[in-house]
């Protein structure tokens, strides 16, 4: 009875729908940096040098999808002969300013120090005049400055004609860097015109196979039936057969290209 009476004060003590308190909730964490993950294995992997292909240009697996003027200017910044046609005008345009540094006069500044030691005592010590033959070590200290200035007034228009001479070789090297764009630009879209026309070319035989196939089934129909010669038969099966060989041509002709663009 008593243990009834207890258990009923202590639920009466209970307020109608109280729940227990909830415990707090944990704080949020935060981020941990992911390690770098290696580049799945289906990925190209295209020149060291080319750092500017963007995600979406590479978001299919194994290729690299960009527009011809995306491909010539890939091409431009890193085709060899584009860099060295850019250094060498850059070279001749130095030698510009470097031939035209006798125009203007110059001054050359030199400044030395030294330091040593010497062998000194006299050769009779009883004598105060006597020369020196050696003794301890006596230090030595000289310094010198020197300055030169010199101007070419006038050399027979040799300095003139060098000017001249590096500029000309500067406009050749500009010329030269334009020749080599165009170049890379023309290779660029050739190959890129001939992988498309490639890629048609399968499309186009493999329609010539379906279709060739196509009239092979409607040949057999007919034989059965016996409205045409089983001759047509094997016609059709000729046909059908030159048109998966060309579509393995055009195939082939595309995988070769693949090789030679990469």
């Amino acid at each position: 009875m008593k243990s009834r009476f207890a258990l009923f004060l202590l639920l009466a003590a209970t307020p109608v729908g109280a729940q227990p308190t909830p415990p707090p909730a944990p704080a949020p964490q935060p981020p941990q940096p992911q390690p770098d993950q290696p580049p799945a294995p289906d990925q190209p992997s295209w020149l060291p040098g080319v750092q500017d292909v963007t995600a979406a240009e590479t978001s299919t697996p194994g290729k690299l999808v960009l527009s011809m003027d995306r491909a010539v200017e890939i091409a431009q910044k890193q085709n060899p002969s584009a860099r060295q046609a850019r250094a060498t005008a850059e070279a001749a345009a130095g030698r510009v300013d470097l031939s035209k540094l006798a125009e203007r006069p110059t001054v050359s500044v030199a400044a030395t120090i030294g330091e040593g030691s010497r062998i000194s005592r006299a050769c009779d010590a009883t004598d105060p005049n006597s020369p020196s033959c050696g003794g301890f070590f006596s230090l030595q200290e000289s310094s010198g400055l020197s300055a030169n200035a010199s101007w070419r007034i006038y050399d027979f228009g040799l300095t003139h004609a060098n000017v001249k001479a590096a500029e000309a070789n500067a406009a050749a090297a500009r010329a030269g860097t334009g020749t080599t764009t165009l170049d890379i630009r023309t290779d660029v879209e050739l190959a890129y015109l001939e992988a498309v026309a490639r890629g048609r070319l399968i499309l186009v035989a493999e329609a010539t196979v379906k279709s060739e196939e196509g009239h092979l089934d409607q040949a057999k129909r007919f034989v059965a039936a016996q409205a045409h010669d089983p001759i047509e038969v094997s016609q059709a099966q000729s046909r059908a057969a030159n048109a998966r060989s060309a579509l393995a041509q055009a195939q082939k002709l595309a995988a070769v290209g693949r090789l030679g663009d990469g």
